[in-house]
């Protein structure tokens, strides 16, 4: 009988302690435990990080939802053999914000990764990586200028961007994306440096055949200085031309496009396109999150001189079809914040 006891009770202890043990694998790494190493003292969550932004070409800030300290920090570039780059921070003291300064500045537009691991004061920790462009302190001013969001597949004519430089500067830490493509397609500008006066043409397709092959030639991104360097369809010497490698259809009939400071999160611009037949309606509910930055931005005005973000705020796109190529939505000025009445449909007749 003793025996049958024993051997039940050891069962169960095993049980509790494989039990103990799948549930500290499972829970978060900063669950703490009791000294006999089986009873859980404290399951928190773990930190999170809440933003994280450049400052200038030498610090960069990261805000958590909590007070932290570093374990451990490093930045080094991402590229190659990730070379460490020399930062000091005050990791020991708890806070939600911190603040690392590179010990020399950061090259503009190059990629950087910061990564480490922080902790709260119940042992909570989070381990992170983010990457990061060098910061321009010359940045240019730059503004939506015209879209084409139809296309031709018989004449090799596809969507794009065009932007209006308003001021000179480099292009690095713009980045812009449309609320139907979603941020995981945002186009992220190169560093090149632009004159204002100047457009820039952000081509949303490179297309192949079924071969592979890129079905035309001259669709060459011209990061070099070269302004003439791109000779495909759509390039003009008159801007600078960058291709996506893109085979699918972008920017929706009904769609918002955001352009937006990389670095801080800012919305520096914003252009509401209506489908002519939906103009009525309101937006998806998927583009509700970008709806809110035009409505925060104060970018986007409707009739009545009220920032807007609804749709019927938008630009009437009437007579767009998907093969309209020949038709594109164009500023009038360059004011900000602007509304409808600030674009037009630019009608280009073709050639004979």
């Amino acid at each position: 009988m003793k025996l049958t006891f024993f051997s039940v009770l050891g069962t169960v202890i095993e049980a509790f302690v494989l039990a103990a043990v799948i549930l500290f694998a499972v829970s978060p790494a900063s669950c703490s435990l009791s000294k006999d190493g089986i009873r859980v003292i404290t399951c928190d969550s773990v930190p999170e990080l809440l933003s994280f932004s450049a400052e200038s070409a030498t610090k960069i800030k990261l805000v958590f939802d909590r007070n932290i300290h570093f374990e451990n920090l490093r930045v080094h570039e991402t590229e190659s053999s990730g070379t460490p780059v020399a930062c000091s921070c005050d990791c020991a003291t708890s806070e939600k914000e911190k603040v690392v300064t590179l010990e020399r500045p950061a090259c503009v537009g190059k990629s950087y990764t910061v990564d480490g691991l922080v902790c709260d004061e119940n042992r909570n920790t989070l381990l992170f990586s983010i990457d990061f462009k060098g910061f321009n302190d010359n940045r240019a001013g730059l503004l939506i200028a015209e879209v084409r969001n139809a296309y031709s597949s018989k004449t090799n004519q596809y969507e794009y961007v065009k932007f209006y430089c308003t001021k000179s500067g480099n292009l690095s830490g713009y980045e812009f994306f449309t609320a139907g493509d979603g941020e995981q397609k945002k186009f992220e500008f190169p560093s090149i440096m632009v004159q204002e006066g100047e457009f820039v043409a952000v081509h949303l397709r490179k297309m192949k055949g079924n071969d592979g092959i890129y079905v035309q030639d001259g669709m060459i991104d011209e990061t070099e200085g070269d302004k003439t360097a791109s000779y495909a369809i759509d390039s003009s010497v008159d801007s600078w031309d960058f291709w996506v490698d893109n085979q699918k259809s972008r920017i929706s009939p009904s769609d918002i496009i955001i352009l937006r400071n990389a670095d801080d999160g800012r919305v520096c611009d914003v252009l509401l396109l209506a489908d002519a037949r939906k103009a009525a309606e309101d937006w998806n509910a998927k583009y509700e999150f970008v709806r809110t930055l035009v409505e925060q931005s104060g970018l986007w005005l409707d009739d009545d001189g009220q920032t807007s973000g609804a749709l019927s705020s938008a630009v009437v796109c009437t007579g767009i079809t998907s093969s309209a190529v020949n038709r594109m939505i164009c500023r009038k000025n360059f004011a900000v914040p602007s509304c409808a009445s600030d674009w037009y449909i630019r009608t280009v007749r073709k050639k004979r």
